[in-house]
């Protein structure tokens, strides 16, 4: 997923991604990792899982207190 994710045409561009994480049932370290970056980059998520929803939540807030403030 992180090699798709980081060749995706618009890479770089403004463009809105939306990842659909519906089907997920489980996520690892590098699963956390690569929603992190995805995260990061500003992509949004279709999440159904309470789990997958919370972990969204936990690194969307990780983000916000990792990000520089002006």
């Amino acid at each position: 997923m992180s090699e798709r994710w980081r060749n995706s045409p618009s890479q770089g561009c403004r463009r809105l991604r939306v990842v659909d994480l519906t089907d997920v049932t489980s996520i690892d370290r590098i699963g956390e990792e690569v929603l992190y970056e995805m995260v990061q980059q500003q992509a949004s998520f279709i999440a159904t899982g309470l789990y997958t929803r919370h972990l969204l939540e936990t690194l969307q807030a990780k983000n916000k207190a990792d990000r520089p403030t002006d």
